[in-house]
């Protein structure tokens, strides 16, 4: 089994200024993580389904560069 690279500071830099725009939802938010909030694509979809950490909204592969840019939600998570 091969030896994991440690992160460098230099790579952590720009997640760790993105941290203040994750938000943790409550009870009543509405995360959307079943579906592409612009197409059916699902997290069984080829390139599975990524979740923004600032405002829960769920997209596929191929708008998440123009949702992060909408939307300036800089980080997400991978489903799928």
């Amino acid at each position: 089994m091969a030896t994991p690279t440690p992160i460098t500071d230099e790579q952590l830099a720009p997640f760790r200024a993105a941290m203040q725009t994750i938000r943790t939802p409550g009870t009543y938010d509405k995360v959307y993580n079943d579906e592409c909030v612009f197409s059916f694509d699902t997290p069984f979809s080829p390139g599975g389904l990524y979740v923004s950490l600032s405002n829960w909204q769920g997209v596929s592969a191929s708008y998440l560069t123009s949702h992060s840019i909408k939307t300036s939600s800089p980080v997400y998570v991978t489903l799928g």
